[in-house]
């Protein structure tokens, strides 16, 4: 079961600053953890291909409109909601989905990609913007596709341009990127993506433009505080007596639209995403187990901070985690958010608050990768 406990009785709010970070600490546990039983299966059984892992396909209740290849939706909530949403689902279903609605997402299309042989991704990869957004890594000599920019659940509302719509607004959200403008800019935006150029003009809105002040390096090492958005970068762990592996990436994301008033809209999320793999090649469907253990503040000293917690698992699917929501708050001024923005401050590896911040899956014999930021 889900849970999240909020130590604190006041609601934080959202902003965001530059990022101030060094170091990675994610590890292998390669004990067996009997405080994890209750989570995780430690049997060698494995999900048998073409039986248990049938693809099906669950029916999608999200209403979306589609406009010039992108998603658009009316305000912060619905955009929010349609990412939720769509995490909840296989690869298949939200194939099924958008074909029903005419769409293309950057998630799809990469899963599509990376299942080609490697000099048809590599040429795959050179259409549009999506070698931009993304890194062909090896592992053991087989390749994977990591999409280096965007959180799985951001992948899935863009386009494979990266680009969305919210309110009036066009524009995307990343690492080291959060820019918006109206759509009448689209191709002087993609301009700008294209050569790390930073469009100059009051109507585009750039609430995070690193991405434009340096070359494309996206292993981000981590040390906390954190108080932008951040991305762990994938580090993968094998069970070579299983021949299985597991991707793992932890994500802090505070996302910022804006409003046509001048106001903007702030959700922050906390990401823990496993990806399972054989060792040989590629992804396979099995149970993920997850657990989130995090503390943040907002930008005022005075303010202590805030505990957070969850664990679970996601049943029979090639990616598994969860993206929980720290805090919502909408209709503000940048200003206000500046003062009342929030900061990660703790990854417990290990039991602080709840199971600790790690992730697992049914052929790992037990061990989880744990993350640590401090």
């Amino acid at each position: 079961m889900k849970f999240i406990k909020n130590t604190h009785l006041f609601i934080v709010l959202i902003a965001l600053c530059v990022v101030s970070c060094t170091k990675q600490d994610s590890i292998i546990d390669t004990s067996l953890n009997t405080q994890s039983h209750d989570i995780i299966d430690v049997s060698n059984e494995e999900f048998i291909d073409g039986v248990s892992q049938a693809d099906v396909i669950v029916p999608i209740d999200l209403e979306v409109q589609v406009r010039d290849g992108m998603m658009i939706f009316k305000d912060h909530t619905s955009f929010i909601h349609a990412m939720d949403v769509l995490f909840e689902h296989n690869l298949e279903s939200i194939e099924a989905w958008e074909r029903q609605i005419g769409f293309k997402s950057l998630f799809t299309e990469l899963a599509r990609i990376e299942e080609l042989p490697l000099e048809d991704m590599q040429r795959e990869l050179k259409k549009g913007r999506l070698e931009q957004v993304t890194e062909i890594k090896t592992f053991e000599g087989e390749p994977f596709l990591e999409c280096s920019m965007y959180s799985r659940a951001m992948s899935m509302v863009l386009n494979t341009d990266a680009l969305v719509q919210v309110d009036a607004f066009i524009g995307t959200i990343g690492q080291d990127i959060t820019i918006w403008t109206m759509p009448k800019n689209k191709e002087e935006l993609i301009q700008a993506f294209d050569t790390r150029e930073k469009p100059i003009g009051k109507e585009f809105i750039i609430d995070d433009g690193r991405f434009f002040e340096h070359k494309k390096d996206f292993a981000v090492n981590t040390s906390c505080t954190k108080n932008a958005l951040w991305h762990s970068g994938t580090n993968t762990f094998v069970n070579p007596d299983a021949n299985r592996r597991i991707d793992t990436r932890f994500i802090f994301s505070p996302i910022t639209t804006n409003r046509s008033n001048g106001n903007k809209d702030y959700t922050c999320k906390f990401s823990a995403l496993s990806t399972s793999r054989k060792s040989s090649c590629c992804k396979y469907k099995t149970d993920h187990y997850w657990a989130i253990d995090i503390e943040t503040t907002t930008f005022d000293p005075a303010t202590g901070n805030t505990a957070w917690t969850a664990n679970g698992t996601t049943t029979n699917q090639k990616h598994g985690g969860d993206n929980i929501t720290i805090v919502t708050y909408q209709d503000v001024s940048q200003s206000f958010l500046i003062t009342n923005g929030i900061s990660l401050v703790e990854a417990y590896p290990n039991n602080q608050n709840g199971q600790g911040t790690k992730l697992s899956h049914r052929g790992m014999d037990g061990d989880y990768a744990r993350f640590t930021c401090d």
